[in-house]
């Protein structure tokens, strides 16, 4: 909990001090599964604090790290937290295609699982990662399947950005 103050704050350094005493914490876990589950969701929060520090090589080594825990778990909710994050970073570096790859399999999980508001996010990258390629076809239809999933579920957070950039790929 002290992460997200320091996160809020725009304190990274706290943020980055909390989260890796969480990660030295949760390494003391004797239940094995207990203890890989946690330090994956707080690898997560490490990616996210490196990302926001903008040391996204850092935060794409976690994140692939949380990727294949999760997957050895068998865990679809760290998987899609990993997979939205990788899509989130590698945009965040202009590697589209890597970001389209990431967003891909979230897309796929998220169907696979019934997870509607991760769906739209997956879509979300998709839209954003084709408006950066000049693909404004593909984006404006991604954008449209966003803003009705994101509306449906009551997502603002995610539909009001695909509507502004469903206008940006429309003009």
């Amino acid at each position: 909990q002290l992460c997200w103050l320091h996160i809020a704050r725009n304190d990274m350094v706290g943020a980055r001090g909390h989260a890796d005493a969480a990660l030295r914490w949760a390494g003391r876990i004797e239940i094995e599964a207990d203890r890989v589950e946690n330090e994956a969701k707080l690898l997560v929060l490490s990616a996210m604090v490196l990302m926001a520090a903008e040391e996204l090589g850092a935060a794409l080594e976690a994140l692939q790290s949380v990727l294949s825990r999760s997957e050895a778990m068998g865990s679809a909710r760290l998987s899609l937290s990993a997979l939205d994050n990788l899509a989130v970073t590698t945009a965040m570096l202009g590697h589209w295609d890597a970001s389209i790859g990431w967003a891909v399999r979230m897309r796929d999980l998220a169907q696979s699982s019934g997870a509607l508001p991760r769906l739209a996010h997956a879509l979300h990258h998709l839209a954003v990662a084709r408006q950066a390629l000049g693909e404004h076809v593909e984006a404006i239809d991604l954008f449209r399947q966003v803003v009705a999933i994101a509306h449906a579920n009551g997502d603002r957070r995610i539909e009001g950005p695909s509507l502004q950039n469903l206008g940006i790929s429309m003009f």
